[in-house]
């Protein structure tokens, strides 16, 4: 019986040898898988790890785009406003500016320019020549300053000057500019009133002393034909 025992476990002793290999080839096999899904799954950790880490990234440099953006935006609305703000001012600086320029006009003495006076001169070539005489009222405080300008350049073209009276005129219709006409006579010089509003000196004819109340020194108007200008009120 012993003997038979023996041989039965020598005949069982190769078949369990080769189950036992196979089935730890198995196990190793499953143990290799088990690794491989283990550093799979790793990867895949350090994968979400990263996707996570750029995906706040990305939000965090959204937010700071979105930031900037704004910034920017308040930034541009407010240079708007400055340049808004620049351009009215500006625009008031502009109109304090030619108030300024027009005060300053009718304050200071008026006399021709140099323009007007090369114009005056070249104009006058063609106008007929005459005995000629300023009024100068003695409330006009810029009257005389007109009269130094003008006298030289009609003497110069031919006009004989003779003479300059003072007479303030109250009453009727008060004078402005240069009242133009000649004594004694309806005759007007028309060319002459043209050539001085050609240099902007607003000229224009009437009868002088028409219901005004005149005083002053008398002498040239007395004298017929004389070509009278009489120089009034801005």
């Amino acid at each position: 019986m012993v003997a038979i025992g023996v041989s039965v476990e020598l005949l069982v002793l190769p078949f369990g040898l080769r189950e036992a290999a196979r089935f730890n080839e198995i196990a190793s096999r499953a143990n290799e898988r088990a690794a491989n899904i283990e550093s799979n799954n790793a990867v895949l950790f350090t994968i979400g790890e990263r996707a996570k880490e750029s995906a706040a990234r990305a939000t965090e440099q959204a937010e700071k785009a979105k930031a900037e953006r704004e910034k920017a935006e308040a930034g541009r609305l407010a240079l708007q406003a400055k340049v808004i703000e620049l351009e009215q001012q500006a625009a008031q600086a502009g109109i304090t500016a030619s108030n300024a320029l027009s005060l300053s006009k009718k304050a200071s003495p008026r006399r021709l320019t140099e323009e007007q006076q090369r114009k005056l001169f070249s104009l006058l070539e063609n106008v007929p020549k005459s005995n000629f005489a300023f009024n100068l009222d003695p409330r006009v405080d810029d009257a005389e300053g007109i009269a130094t300008d003008l006298l030289p350049i009609m003497i110069q073209r031919g006009f004989k000057f003779v003479g300059t009276d003072r007479l303030s005129q109250s009453g009727g219709v008060e004078n402005h500019g240069i009242n133009v006409y000649v004594t004694e006579t309806t005759n007007m010089p028309v060319e002459l009133i043209n050539t001085l509003n050609a240099v902007r000196l607003n000229a224009h004819p009437g009868a002088a002393h028409y219901g005004f109340v005149v005083t002053g020194t008398v002498g040239t108007m007395k004298s017929a034909g004389v070509v009278y200008l009489d120089i009034g009120f801005r």
